[in-house]
């Protein structure tokens, strides 16, 4: 049973590879982004029930992401 779609926004292929991991073993499904503005055009997109940010970006940090997101 599919509990929810959580957009992940992280430039660490490891670090998001591992976090996906462990929340697809919850059940949620996961969509990944590397970069801010990427990640923020898939949120307008999906309209995700979660959005998990790293802050460090290469693109704009995560601040700029969760600014956006709100207005």
């Amino acid at each position: 049973m599919q509990r929810g779609r959580v957009l992940l926004i992280e430039a660490e292929t490891k670090v998001a590879d591992r976090l996906a991991e462990a929340l697809r073993g919850k059940g949620y499904e996961i969509v990944v982004c590397g970069e801010a503005r990427a990640g923020f055009e898939t949120a307008c997109g999906m309209s995700p029930d979660c959005i998990v940010c790293n802050i460090e970006l290469p693109d704009i940090d995560g601040f700029w992401v969760a600014r956006r997101i709100r207005t």
